[in-house]
């Protein structure tokens, strides 16, 4: 499958997707990250990602360069952020691929599953909860997902560690195993497509 990530930045795949990530590369699926919002630094960081067999592409945050960019991968399955996202540019982002769904879908005839990502503590803008719909176990995965996290070293490392593994066990025990990354599968225009993440 082709499964492509549109995220605010570098890092955001790490702490949110990373377990995920490596769970799909290990099952030979072709996976690409998208970033809207980057410096050279973190672009540097964000980098070490393809060491790991995943396309990496930093883009301007444009919805017409987004649509571009998605079809010319035709994936499978589209990830972005939670529509509540405390994150102003993770909304910003969520915002802009959401945008372009409707013209991925008719214009450009993609057939795609669309799910967002969890977000700090599961907690969003509204003070509303993530109630995610899919889960994913990455507990073989977590020493490496920490791994990966600490690739960012322009950024508080711990902290994001910390936070993450916390929310991660939560999704685990709702998912019958010791770590878990979350999801929302959400429908494009009134439909839920059959790719499962």
């Amino acid at each position: 499958m082709n499964i492509v990530y549109v995220l605010a930045h570098p890092d955001d795949a790490e702490i949110w997707c990373g377990g995920t990530i490596l769970t799909q590369i290990e099952k030979g699926d072709n996976v690409k990250v998208v970033y809207l919002y980057s410096t050279k630094d973190r672009k540097r960081e964000a980098l070490l990602l393809s060491k790991h067999k995943v396309k990496v592409e930093f883009i301007k945050p444009i919805e017409k360069i987004l649509r571009r960019v998605i079809k010319d991968f035709n994936p499978n399955i589209i990830i972005t952020h939670w529509f509540k996202d405390c994150h102003h540019e993770h909304k910003d982002c969520f915002d802009k691929v959401y945008k372009i769904l409707p013209e991925l879908l008719v214009f450009d005839k993609l057939k795609f599953s669309f799910f967002v990502c969890d977000t700090y503590n599961s907690i969003g803008f509204d003070n509303s909860k993530f109630i995610p719909n899919t889960y994913i176990d990455i507990s073989k995965f977590n020493k490496n997902k920490k791994e990966l996290i600490r690739n960012h070293t322009s950024q508080p490392c711990d902290y994001f560690i910390d936070m993450v593994e916390k929310q991660n066990k939560n999704w685990g025990i709702e998912n019958d195993c010791k770590l878990a990354e979350s999801y929302l599968q959400l429908p494009v225009q009134g439909n839920f497509y059959e790719y499962k993440l």
